[in-house]
């Protein structure tokens, strides 16, 4: 999977781990070693809540399932959660959103507010 174009925020000639192609100083979206997919790192929360919308929606146009490691994602909201979802609702049938590690509280989350599975939301192992 092709990341969308990223800004690049951060320490001048850093590492993508050190920079923050979101623009959001609590997220950082890094593509995965060896594999098609991002890891998710940080918070997600009001203060990065357009830069979240906007990596979402460039998720949609992608031809495959979409895998997003989200081991190191420490928080996320109930509005960052929705987000999650009603973007794997516009994936299609065809295609899945393969959450991999979630943190509990996204978990619990999508148990609470969508007790009816998102049948295009993959959960593995946490």
């Amino acid at each position: 999977m092709e990341l969308p174009q990223a800004r690049q925020h951060g320490v001048p000639g850093a590492g993508p781990a050190e920079c923050d192609p979101t623009g959001s100083r609590g997220m950082r979206i890094e593509p995965l070693a060896g594999r098609a997919g991002v890891k998710v790192v940080g918070e997600i929360d009001l203060s990065a809540r357009d830069d979240w919308d906007a990596f979402l929606a460039s998720l949609v146009v992608t031809r495959s399932d979409v895998y997003l490691d989200l081991s190191g994602l420490e928080f996320i909201d109930t509005n960052g959660t929705a987000a999650l979802v009603r973007t794997a609702d516009r994936l299609g049938a065809d295609r899945r959103l393969v959450l991999n590690r979630p943190p509990s509280t996204l978990v619990r989350l999508l148990h609470l507010f969508w007790p009816e599975a998102v049948p295009t939301i993959e959960v593995q192992a946490r």
